[in-house]
């Protein structure tokens, strides 16, 4: 089955085809992965032009500070008054009876 230390590809049971075809794989996997992670980065530079548009700018290089940020906005908009005036106005209403 070997021919001068190498592998047989027709052979599926060579332990080299496995190792072969398992590299192919993962050589396959990153090949997607960066066209992935390119398409990502060019959507990213896209939107940080745009940054304008934006009420809110959170920068992502610390993830437990972003999150933080993300939290305190979020919490920050239940507290507008377009969410809260009808609670206002029932407590207006409640104080004046």
């Amino acid at each position: 089955q070997r021919v001068r230390g190498m592998f047989n590809p027709q052979n599926p049971n060579d332990a080299d085809h496995k190792s072969i075809t398992s590299i192919q794989i993962k050589l396959k996997d990153f090949a997607d992965a960066s066209e992935v992670i390119e398409r990502l980065l060019k959507k990213a530079r896209e939107e940080l032009k745009q940054y304008g548009l934006y009420q809110y700018l959170i920068v992502n290089d610390d993830l437990p500070h972003a999150y933080d940020k993300l939290r305190a906005i979020y919490l920050a908009a239940l507290s507008t008054i377009d969410r809260m005036g009808p609670v206002a106005e029932a407590l207006v209403r409640e104080v004046e009876a």
